[in-house]
């Protein structure tokens, strides 16, 4: 699978473009959070730079990131099956991703207060907003940085990870989506007399994401990289880096045996920060309206963390959730009609 599929791409205007060991420190001079309110953005990721790109709103903008760096999410498989190569995927210098005329601040959202328009952060630290965008992506354990942690923190975990992959004999991934097979094909390269094992709840890969031609294709490309795949699920949702067994539900077999057990499928957004009536549904996503609005607070928006039902949420998708909230957050500050978004459904 690596760099042959469909599954990876790597867009050059995206990618780190050095390596920097230096990680940002927790506060850039002149970067405190300032007292007029403006617009606030939470999260780190593609949706991030997404929205910087298309904004256009002559409000401050102020960044609230949960790590002083920016690390490339879609080589997360590559660089745990090939720990050496992790440092090519880090942008760790402010001047390589910072633009100019934004506060960046490197704090942990803990907690809004909508009545108030205010994010508190872990820390104590309080940012009034006139508009919040939650744009925090996936909870995806290991294979992305966890918030509030460091680099050392976060390059001891990718390398104590890898040499567990690189000392087992038999690795166990959780979920038959595009994740689970980059990991499995990426494990496969590195280390090709390792037994990889690939659960899936149907017993399909790509299910619910991909056209059945397109699965098939991958189910026979696994087939000849000696990648099994075993219908069932189990309730284990963090990465066991130690053998183990696990129970195996409504599968082909009752359990599991594993020297490293890793789970590679998206377990709901990052959204715990937010509460109250009417925020978030059961899964963790915002209730929003056709705007990418939140239906309890109109000063809230999201990108890639709505209840709203686009399929498999690609690159694509995510920035045009982005330019479409960009807009609509232009317009609510300057007390214009928002745009409703075409062909949405919600879940």
């Amino acid at each position: 699978f690596p760099y042959t599929t469909l599954f990876r791409s790597w867009p050059s205007e995206v990618l780190p473009s050095a390596r920097v060991s230096n990680p940002a420190p927790p506060h850039q001079p002149g970067n405190m959070a300032s007292s007029q309110p403006g617009v606030v953005v939470v999260g780190g990721g593609l949706s991030l730079l997404n929205y910087l790109e298309a904004a256009k709103t002559t409000r401050s903008i102020t960044v609230v990131m949960g790590c002083g760096f920016l690390e490339w999410p879609m080589a997360s498989t590559y660089f745990l099956a090939k720990p050496e190569a992790h440092d090519e995927f880090l942008c760790c210098d402010p001047e390589k991703y910072q633009k100019k005329g934004i506060t960046y601040l490197v704090e942990v959202a803990q907690r809004v207060k909508p009545e108030e328009k205010v994010l508190v952060c872990a820390s104590g630290k309080e940012i009034p907003y006139e508009v919040l965008i939650v744009a925090t992506g996936f909870k995806l354990p290991l294979l992305m940085p966890t918030p509030g942690q460091t680099l050392q923190q976060r390059k001891e975990e990718i390398k104590a990870a890898g040499a567990t992959i690189r000392a087992a004999r038999t690795v166990v991934l959780s979920g038959a989506g595009s994740i689970g097979l980059e990991m499995a094909g990426d494990i496969r390269v590195q280390y090709p007399d390792k037994k990889v094992v690939l659960l899936s709840r149907t017993g399909q890969v790509l299910s619910g994401s991909h056209p059945e031609k397109l699965q098939k294709q991958a189910l026979e490309q696994l087939k000849r990289m000696r990648i099994e795949v075993v219908k069932g699920s189990v309730d284990a949702t963090e990465p066991i880096l130690a053998m183990g067994r696990l129970a195996v539900q409504g599968g082909d077999v009752a359990s599991i045996d594993f020297d490293v057990f890793l789970p590679t499928f998206m377990q709901g957004p990052n959204t715990s920060f937010l509460e109250g009536p009417g925020v978030l549904n059961q899964r963790g996503q915002l209730q929003v309206n056709d705007f990418l609005q939140s239906k309890a607070h109109k000063e809230i928006f999201t990108i890639g963390c709505g209840d709203v039902d686009q399929g498999f949420v690609a690159a694509g998708k995510l920035q045009k959730q982005a330019q479409d909230v960009a807009a609509n957050v232009t317009a609510l500050l300057a007390g214009k009609p928002l745009k409703a978004q075409i062909g949405r459904a919600h879940v």
